[in-house]
């Protein structure tokens, strides 16, 4: 009895229903008990009555797990990442240092960049706060060649380059410009900038932005009034009132005209009757 009201039997029997093996999760890693332990209090709170003194307690310490278990899995996904960074430091020859605090790795694709004045293509990486660009070694097979870097505080569109012309620049000014092959690659490259936490949309293409907005929900807004005007369907025809008793409804397969037909009487006649 005692063991009921510690929960002890019914924290063993979510073990087994969930094929937890309780001497399993001794040598499990820390990280992956805490699953087992969201899943266990999410069967305990399920088995508490809602009016259980406990109830609450439950709630609260489920509440709490989930928000760890969520923070460690952020973790481990930022840690990944940071991994990655360190796999694209060895793509290189020579070697360039690309770790940074916080600094992740975002997308790797090829880009044309302008180049004096000429737009050539360059494959790229881009970081949270960094876009790095190179070409394929020459020397070292496998590798690449290191061309330049920039770190990236202002995005926008640069259209004295062409309809789908963009560029990045850093806090000194110094400016990349990138020439994009249609409007879908150009919109996907601003979308990839617009994750940068640091990188900011420019002063004119947020005007732009907002005035686009701004057209989009006075259109919105006038179909949506359109809409409401528009006068309510029209009242469904009249009901017909029901047949005298004995009097039934049937269809004349020479003219589709009907007639009727008394069932006690046994007659027939085209007129309703009433």
């Amino acid at each position: 009895m005692r063991q009921e009201r510690m929960g002890i039997r019914s924290a063993e029997a979510a073990a087994a229903a969930h094929g937890i093996d309780p001497l399993a999760t001794l040598i499990s890693l820390p990280r992956d008990r805490l699953y087992m332990y969201t899943k266990l209090l999410k069967d305990l709170e399920d088995r508490t009555p809602r009016n259980h003194p406990s109830r609450k307690n439950v709630e609260t310490a489920l509440k709490f797990f989930k928000n760890v278990e969520r923070q460690v899995w952020e973790e481990k996904n930022r840690d990944l990442l940071r991994k990655q960074v360190i796999q694209l430091e060895k793509r290189f020859k020579p070697p360039i240092s690309l770790m940074a605090p916080q600094r992740v790795f975002y997308h790797e694709g090829d880009v044309k960049i302008l180049e004096d004045r000429k737009p050539k293509i360059w494959h790229v990486w881009l970081f949270s706060d960094l876009i790095v660009y190179g070409r394929p070694s020459w020397l070292n097979t496998g590798f690449y060649r290191h061309k330049g870097s920039i770190t990236i505080s202002e995005y926008g569109n640069a259209p004295e380059f062409g309809p789908f012309a963009l560029y990045v620049s850093n806090t000194q000014g110094n400016r990349l410009q990138i020439i994009a092959s249609n409007e879908m690659e150009k919109e996907f490259w601003k979308n990839q900038f617009s994750r940068c936490p640091k990188a900011k949309l420019s002063a004119v293409d947020q005007e732009e932005q907002n005035q686009m907005w701004e057209l989009q929900n006075q259109i919105h807004n006038k179909l949506v009034l359109e809409e409401r005007k528009k006068p309510p369907p029209p009242p469904p025809p009249p009901r017909e009132p029901d047949l005298p008793n004995g009097w039934v409804e049937l269809v004349d397969d020479s003219t589709k005209n009907k007639y009727y037909y008394n069932e006690i009487e046994q007659v027939t006649q085209w007129e309703r009757p009433v």
